[in-house]
């Protein structure tokens, strides 16, 4: 199964999906390292809820400019197109 993985963000007053941005294979590491996986998860479809801090790595790492008003996630999913 392939793997989709994205910067996510919700505003935070209607939990509504604001931003999306994918996280480019070659950046893919770097994202890991700033999120703080350390293992493999037994079910990889997960969102890793960002600090602040996290998220202003991330939105950086990929260019883009941080939102304060959003809470940010790393989500996890399977690649469209693709099943387990």
């Amino acid at each position: 199964m392939e793997l989709s993985v994205r910067l996510v963000g919700y505003d935070k007053e209607t939990d509504r999906l604001v931003s999306e941005y994918d996280i480019p294979a070659g950046l893919l590491p770097q994202a890991v390292l700033i999120v703080g996986i350390k293992q493999r998860q037994s079910d990889p479809i997960v969102d890793y809820p960002l600090s602040e801090a996290k998220a202003v790595r991330l939105n950086s790492l990929l260019g883009k400019k941080m939102n304060r008003r959003l809470d940010y996630f790393l989500e996890v999913t399977a690649a469209e197109g693709t099943y387990a």
